[in-house]
């Protein structure tokens, strides 16, 4: 429960439930409570900006300017773009379905076209933080890096990932191979330990050092101690070969 509701409604009897006396007058005594947690109906504030001219005892006539967020004759604002982008990137909604989803909930008209859209300028946007990512990746002594299939529009690609500890740089590319590496990683990892499995892809690739990841080294370990306690069923003389 919260300590500080937002609405508090009080409630007490006006009637006797037993003989139907009034009770309007009488003292109340707080026996008790609880709370309700609900989301408002959350709809669209649209804001319209006018301009209008004005005349200088010059002659000359001065018209003023739109705000930097109305680009066009209907736009859509920071917060709804920030949604749009979060919807899609972090939780996943496909296109046709965020339209849904938008339309449906807080009754904001947005065609899939205007998804897209909106996406790509975000996608703009967040360039320069993404790079930046990528660098201070580049920047630590150590980097693990792994890939894993993604499926992008029925087409098979490679989520690549390069990470620290503070730190984790994605990027998809459809190939594989040591050349979406250098694609990824242009600069290199000269001075960088590359911490890996055995892919080969991976020892390709000019670093200070390569490192296989703890994980591959215990379970080829394992794999190596299980095979050598095997034993040896084609043997007939009692004995057991190690």
């Amino acid at each position: 429960m919260t300590p500080n509701p937002d609405v508090i409604k009080q409630h007490s009897s006006y009637y006797c439930s037993c003989c139907g006396e009034d009770l309007s007058a009488q003292p109340s005594f707080f026996t008790g409570k609880r709370q309700v947690i609900d989301i408002p109906p959350i709809i669209p504030v649209v804001t319209e900006h006018q301009i209008f001219d004005k005349r200088c005892k010059c002659g000359h006539l001065n018209r003023a300017s739109y705000p930097a967020c109305a680009t066009s004759t209907v736009s859509y604002g920071e917060n709804a773009q920030a949604l749009i982008a979060y919807l899609s990137a972090r939780q996943y909604l496909p296109i046709r379905r965020l339209s849904e989803f938008l339309s449906d909930m807080f009754g904001l008209s947005v065609s899939t076209g205007g998804v897209e859209y909106i996406l790509n300028k975000m996608q703009s946007k967040a360039s320069v933080v993404y790079e930046s990512i990528r660098q201070n990746v580049l920047k630590n002594n150590v980097i693990g890096a792994d890939e894993t299939g993604v499926n992008i529009n029925g087409s098979n690609n490679w989520g690549w990932t390069f990470q620290h500890p503070k730190a984790t740089f994605i990027a998809i590319h459809p190939n594989r191979g040591y050349k979406a590496i250098k694609k990824i990683m242009p600069e290199g990892l000269q001075n960088n330990i590359l911490v890996t499995d055995c892919w080969s892809s991976y020892f390709k690739t000019d670093a200070a050092s390569h490192q296989l990841c703890t994980a591959h080294l215990l379970k080829g370990t394992h794999f190596s101690e299980r095979k050598a306690q095997k034993p040896n069923m084609g043997n007939t003389n009692g004995t057991t070969n190690l």
